[in-house]
């Protein structure tokens, strides 16, 4: 006789699944479109929706047209400078160029990142890195691991992606740059990415569920999250486009003594949408017939979803970076220098929101400030021992400057002391990019 016992089994699977609905999502793309982009998405669904009515009109785009006109006049240069078109294909170059300075890099490293920066193309690769690997090498007598470490940080300038040699490398820094709710699901994506890249694009997603060991589904949900949040051609929002798109600030910070006062941009001067007062009315008339109703019915909804959403990105804005101004106050009142780390899980956390959503908002958000135009991404910077890695360089040079006979080291171990427990190879990473040479030759 056969006897039959229950058992009990523990089994570990990991499975991705969509538990958004179609609002929620279309709300989160929402958040995510820079101002130009949500214009155009205005503009389309004002021609096709005869309910919709413009209350204001736009004025945030002339501004930053007069404020960048502004700033060629004074010949002074911003982030924020940057008009996409045609007749300018070096505009990506340009936006590189600027970030670069407010890197801590030796004049030499800077002179190679400068090089390295002109030979991406306008996809925002550098194609025939062999070739120009030789080309540098010689130029700037270096070896290879010197040119891949300032491409290492080159390739951690705005637009993700940018500076890759082939797409794999592209999506990867993508990643690597995304903020995941779960490290297990980075994992994921890098192997995909890695090692079933090709069978990801001819759809064989059997066979990339078998390796991996999850569900096709699973697998469907990876290649839907790396189509609609991961770009394989950063850098062609920075050129190559008929019409002009310049970068339009959300926000502005003003300082009044110590006093910092934050301007919505977007609500003050942006766009601003109502329900046309005709086609309510007519809805309350009982002689209209019911299909007319039902179709003003259906385009009054879209457009109120509309301009909820609209509010609630600003509302969503508006307390994301009151919580970064207040954390970065003395950035804006004493420059670079003073910016502290603020991590975007901090962010998420704090409004209760996913980390990614977070990292989509703050990626195309621009913040007019006393001291340039920045992206919200950059008023969010990684923490280096407490420090932003600006302000970590200028702590190490100042050991260096105070004992400058010492080894790294002992300025490791200087450092140790004061309470940074920094390793000896991150010392002479920094030393290296500010242009000092070893104790020995000291």
């Amino acid at each position: 006789m056969i006897k039959l016992r229950p058992t009990v089994a523990l089994r570990q699977q990991l499975k991705l699944s969509q538990i958004l609905s179609p609002k929620m999502i279309q709300m989160l793309k929402t958040f995510s479109l820079s101002y130009s982009d949500m214009m155009d998405r205005v503009t389309r669904d004002v021609d096709e929706n005869v309910v919709l009515e413009v209350v204001q009109y736009d004025r945030l785009t002339d501004y930053a047209a007069s404020r960048r006109n502004s700033l060629a006049t004074e010949s002074s240069y911003d982030v924020g400078d940057l008009a996409r078109s045609k007749s300018d294909s070096d505009q990506l170059h340009s936006f590189l160029m600027a970030q670069l300075g407010l890197c801590t890099l030796s004049d030499g490293d800077e002179a190679i990142a400068k090089a390295l920066i002109l030979h991406i193309d306008d996809r925002g690769y550098i194609s025939d890195y062999d070739q120009i690997k030789a080309q540098l090498c010689r130029q700037f007598d270096i070896d290879d691991r010197k040119l891949l470490s300032v491409l290492r940080m080159v390739q951690k300038l705005e637009p993700d992606g940018v500076g890759a040699r082939s797409l794999k490398e592209c999506l990867l820094i993508q990643i690597d740059n995304h903020h995941f709710e779960h490290d297990r699901l980075a994992v994921i994506f890098k192997r995909v990415v890695s090692h079933h890249l090709d069978d990801l694009g001819a759809g064989r997603y059997d066979q990339i569920a078998a390796a991996l060991e999850i569900d096709v589904d699973g697998v469907s949900a990876i290649a839907d999250f790396i189509r609609l949040n991961l770009n394989p051609n950063p850098g062609l929002a920075y050129g190559g486009s008929d019409t002009a798109s310049p970068i339009i600030p959300s926000f502005e910070v003003r300082l009044e003594g110590d006093h910092i006062d934050l301007i919505h941009l977007e609500q003050t001067m942006g766009v601003q949408l109502g329900v046309s007062a005709r086609y309510l009315k007519m809805l309350s008339d009982p002689a209209i017939d019911a299909e007319t109703r039902t179709y003003i019915e259906e385009r009054v909804q879209k457009a109120n979803d509309l301009i909820d959403m609209i509010r609630n990105r600003q509302r969503l804005m508006r307390d994301l970076v009151e919580r970064i101004v207040q954390r970065q106050s003395e950035f804006l009142k004493r420059g670079l220098l003073y910016l502290v780390p603020l991590l975007q899980k901090e962010l998420a956390e704090a409004l209760r929101m996913s980390p990614s959503t977070i990292s989509r908002i703050v990626a195309s958000k621009y913040i007019v400030t006393p001291h340039g135009t920045f992206s919200l991404k950059q008023l969010c910077p990684r923490n280096h021992f407490g420090l932003t890695s600006v302000r970590l360089g200028h702590l190490i040079m100042g050991v260096f400057d105070e004992f400058p006979t010492y080894s790294d080291l002992k300025i490791a171990t200087v450092l140790g002391e004061r309470g940074i427990p920094i390793a000896r190879r991150t010392v002479t990473k920094y030393r290296l990019a500010a242009g000092l040479t070893s104790s020995f030759v000291r």
